[in-house]
């Protein structure tokens, strides 16, 4: 096409009929759909008495829970888009498409895992939920808390953008504020549900969740067979990675669909989960502060005891930094190119792109713009002042 920007695929309805078998007669064999993906030795999660926990313990995450999730929550989400640009094509050197996850409901891919950990709960037994984030989970989990009509609370840093908190007070929960950080987040949420009895859906360390966020891979790939029969595998797909949820479900239906293309994990620098991938353990120090990077979303510093396995596994060696100019100039190109709007972690992929693609020898690679939660009440990123 000619067009500055090309919607490929947007297919409703009845596509996950038969999701076990879908996208792979073009792009390579599928793995087994229950091959597990886990080492098979569990990691315990123990939960405080009297808390209701969406993790129990470890099982199998496998691309069938991915599939079975997709079937799950397409009733409630959309199927969003995939475009090309051929201007950050030429910028990158080579062939982009961009998986709109910011065009998601709640303005981000977190609706998948959140709707699908929801949707899975027992439902005699589920007085309420609870949860934890950095702002577009919380989001999520009201959305899906509305779907069942169940009350919601969750627990959001008052550092997070006002947008964020407001887009979630909007599907009906009730917000509590709290410190940045991780453990006080989780502090939190575990005092609510000792309280009220509710559930709590994790940010990323769960199962549920985990086959949710998958879900986005499973229609990218879907989406290029469906556009190009014969097309050749993507090389690659740049995933953003915080707590590592969207990583490890996007690395079980890639494996599974397009063994050949690699997941290569891009991340705030300061992270360096590179160092750990390479040593085959976590090392980044217990206590961590949360990062200090422009992308807010992704300011978790290590990844969860659930997702790093999965990580550990299935994720290309090779990692990628992004500096907060780097994605701010990202983030400036999608709106000024490709007319769509995203916010600083919804950047991420096409800044590791546009820095690194050329270096790693890439031609086709997918692109994940996984948030478009972005206050435009306030100066964008790269505005020094306030226009008149």
């Amino acid at each position: 096409t000619d067009n500055d920007r090309a919607l490929l695929v947007d297919k409703p309805d009845d596509r996950h009929a038969s999701l076990l078998g879908c996208a792979t007669r073009s792009l390579a064999r599928p793995a087994g759909p229950d091959k597990p993906v886990l080492p098979p030795r569990p990691i315990p999660r123990a939960a405080p008495s009297g808390v209701r926990t969406m993790v129990g313990p470890l099982r199998l995450v496998t691309f069938a829970d991915v599939a079975r999730a997709a079937t799950k929550i397409a009733p409630h989400l959309s199927r969003t888009p995939l475009l090309t640009c051929r201007w950050l094509d030429e910028l990158a050197g080579c062939e982009l498409f961009l998986k709109c996850e910011n065009l998601q409901e709640t303005g981000s891919f977190k609706a998948r895992g959140a709707l699908n950990a929801v949707l899975s709960l027992p439902e005699l037994r589920t007085v309420g939920i609870t949860a934890h984030s950095l702002g577009n989970h919380a989001a999520a989990v009201a959305f899906a808390a509305r779907t069942r009509n169940l009350p919601c609370t969750v627990v959001i840093p008052h550092t997070a953008p006002a947008s964020k908190i407001e887009n979630t007070r909007s599907y009906g929960a009730t917000v509590l504020l709290c410190e940045p950080g991780t453990t006080n987040r989780e502090a939190a949420a575990r005092k609510v549900a000792e309280e009220k009895g509710y559930h709590i859906v994790p940010p990323y360390d769960d199962a549920h969740v985990i086959a949710g966020q998958g879900t986005l891979a499973l229609e990218m790939i879907e989406q290029l067979a469906e556009l190009q029969p014969d097309c050749l595998p993507l090389d690659a797909i740049l995933v953003p990675i915080s707590g590592g949820g969207m990583a490890a479900g996007v690395a079980i239906a890639t494996r599974a669909l397009s063994p050949s293309t690699r997941v290569i994990a891009v991340e705030p620098m300061g992270k360096q989960l590179g160092t750990s991938l390479a040593a085959g353990k976590p090392l980044w120090p217990a206590g961590l502060l949360p990062l200090a990077t422009v992308a807010d979303g992704c300011r978790t510093s290590a990844l969860g005891k659930v997702t790093w396995p999965i990580c550990l596994e299935m994720l290309d060696q090779t990692v990628i930094s992004v500096s907060d100019a780097q994605t701010v100039e990202a983030m400036r190109l999608t709106f000024d190119l490709a007319k769509l709007v995203v916010e600083p972690s919804g950047a991420l992929s096409l800044a590791a792109a546009l820095s690194t693609a050329r270096r790693l020898g890439l031609r086709r690679v997918g692109i994940i713009l996984c948030g478009g939660n972005v206050d435009l009440s306030l100066p964008l990123p790269w505005m020094a002042t306030t226009l008149p």
